[in-house]
C-alpha cells in the first residue's frame, strides 16, 4: 500500500494503525507472508471513502465545468503520467 500511495512503510504503519482504530480498516496478518499484513475497509471505512470521494467531486465540479471535455480528459491525462 505505501509504494501505491507514494508513502515510506512507516507512514503507511502508522496511516493504518489510525485507521484502525478509528474502525475504517481490519487488519489481519498475510497468511504467505510472515512479516506483511493485508487490510480490508470495514463498512464504515466504505461509507467515509465514499463520502470523501462525493466531496471530491463536488469540490472538482466547478473546475471540470470550466474545460472542454478533450482538454479535461488531456489534463487528466497529464496528470496521471505525471504521478508515474
Amino acid at each position: 500500500m505505501a509504494q501505491g500511495i507514494e508513502v515510506t512503510k512507516g507512514a503507511m504503519t502508522n496511516t493504518a494503525s489510525r485507521l484502525a482504530e478509528k474502525g475504517y480498516i481490519a487488519v489481519r496478518p498475510d497468511p504467505n507472508n510472515g512479516r506483511g499484513k493485508l487490510a480490508r475497509l470495514t463498512p464504515a471505512g466504505r461509507a467515509a471513502r465514499n463520502r470523501a470521494v462525493s466531496r471530491l467531486g463536488r469540490a472538482l465540479a466547478p473546475l471540470a465545468a470550466t474545460l472542454p471535455d478533450p482538454e479535461l480528459h488531456a489534463a487528466l491525462l497529464t496528470l496521471r503520467r505525471a504521478r508515474g
